[in-house]
């Protein structure tokens, strides 16, 4: 009998209080591309909109009696309902944990009003799921507000994408920042920076690269992978399959599968080459 405890899943929330900024579209490519790769992956959709669950999962969000509210007030059997194993063709070894407006009609209230700690609902109840997957990662609403604070005391690891095809999403960066390190400093000391995510980035335009240049100025640590533009992206999600489902050879296809090696290195995960992509 093998005695050696099961390595607790890293958590990975993927967060930017502006939309737009290809934040979902991170979300369900990089769980698709680390699940083709043999780990097991848990997406955990805190956005009202519910963007990566309508992606992922095979009923519209709407249509499903669990979701994830059963992470702010529910108990383990709720918990457990509200995972969803079947999934979307390409997202192979994905579970899903599906988003809905009832997050922000009753959820956020209900934080505020009636728990003793509303920052720390979620972390407690996330436990018990990173003894069963390799990975979690969780898309979070475009605010700062408590749903948002709770997937970041709960996370192990943080990422902040920001597209450089427009100026916009670089306004409220640093709100971001300093709410992060709010919830760093009082309830989270150990959560881990992963970097700046660059997506819809495209080389050729001169504004594109503007912007990079600041980011890596005024923020720094910009991940050694870039998302670049296309319209592949909107095609996939149309369609409901990750990106390599519609090309499978393309740029962006391409900077994504880079993106999942690039964070099973970061996160030291144990090898599964033998399930790895082809």
């Amino acid at each position: 009998m093998n005695n050696q405890a099961k390595k607790l899943a890293p958590v990975i929330v993927i967060s930017n209080n502006k939309g737009g900024v290809g934040k979902s579209t991170g979300v369900v490519n990089i769980a698709a591309e680390i699940g083709e790769r043999g780990y097991t992956v848990l997406v955990i959709d805190v956005d009202p909109q519910a963007n990566a669950s309508t992606h992922i999962s095979v009923k519209h969000p709407s249509l499903l009696d669990k979701n994830a509210t059963a992470l702010f007030r529910g108990g383990v059997e709720d918990i457990t309902e509200s995972i969803l194993t079947e999934t979307n063709v390409g997202f192979e070894n994905v579970n899903l944990i599906p988003g809905s407006l009832e997050l922000d009609q009753s959820v956020e209230e209900s934080l505020r009003n009636y728990s003793p700690r509303p920052y720390e609902e979620m972390r407690n109840r996330i436990e018990m799921l990173r003894e069963v997957y390799d990975v979690i990662i969780i898309d979070t609403p475009p605010s700062l507000r408590l749903l948002t604070g709770n997937a970041l005391a709960a996370c192990t690891h943080y990422l902040i994408p920001i597209e450089t095809s427009s100026q916009y999403p670089l306004y409220g960066v640093s709100d971001l920042i300093a709410y992060i390190n709010r919830i760093k400093g009082a309830i989270n000391p150990d959560m881990i920076d992963l970097g700046i995510l660059i997506s819809r980035h495209d080389d050729r335009r001169r504004a594109c690269k503007a912007i990079l240049e600041t980011v890596s100025e005024k923020i720094g640590n910009v991940l050694p992978v870039v998302i670049h533009a296309g319209a592949v992206v909107g095609d996939a999600s149309i369609a409901q399959v990750p990106v390599r489902k519609i090309d499978k050879d393309g740029k962006v296809a391409k900077d994504f599968a880079d993106l999942a090696d690039y964070i099973i290195k970061t996160l030291d995960l144990e090898n599964k080459q033998e399930n790895s992509h082809v």
